[in-house]
């Protein structure tokens, strides 16, 4: 009885030091020169924060769509990579108030998003921010882990229903114009 207690308390420990859904990738490659598969995009989120006033180890992942299907979760001093069909997607966080920017992607280019993260209510609060590789190098001191999505326990999906609401939320407040698009006349 005494193993079986020891046990559960050390899976329950060695659980909280890791990313549902997701696996540490072995080689990480160097953030500053990821390149997508010929005809895609590539978006590359990264949690750069090393704030003490907010500690990701301690709060809920925070999952990360494109187009209300699962792509990651980070924690600090990390990123991971998706390739992205070419087009206009919108990229969804599940911290408070659902996170939502709207990128259209070009193909043979990648794109990169800092994702901050702050004290909210009852979720992590979070905005993604537009940076250039090297901002996010910098940011991580070129010291960084990478991850994948697990293919043995892949996070779920928003459901339409769900996806629909943040994405017309997002246009009310928003549009419906990328933020990566330039504005007529500049």
């Amino acid at each position: 009885m005494r193993k079986m207690v020891i046990f559960l308390f050390c899976t329950i420990v060695l659980s909280g030091c890791s990313l549902n859904n997701m696996v540490e990738v072995e080689h990480c490659p160097d953030i500053r020169g990821i390149t997508p598969p010929e005809g895609k995009a590539a978006l590359v989120i990264a949690q750069t924060m090393n704030e003490e006033n907010y500690d990701l180890e301690d709060n809920p992942d925070i999952d990360n769509y494109l187009d209300g299907k699962f792509i990651g979760a980070l924690k600090k001093s990390s990123f991971f990579v998706t390739a992205v069909e070419p087009g206009r997607h919108y990229v969804v966080a599940n911290s408070e108030g659902y996170e939502t920017i709207l990128l259209d992607f070009k193909p043979g280019k990648t794109y990169y998003l800092e994702q901050e993260a702050h004290v909210g209510y009852a979720l992590p609060r979070t905005n993604y921010i537009p940076v250039k590789a090297d901002h996010v190098y910098n940011d991580l001191k070129g010291k960084y882990t990478c991850y994948q999505p697990d293919p043995q326990n892949p996070g779920r999906d928003l459901d339409e229903e769900t996806f629909a609401e943040i994405k017309a939320n997002y246009i009310k407040k928003k549009g419906d114009r990328p933020v990566n698009e330039t504005q007529p006349g500049t």
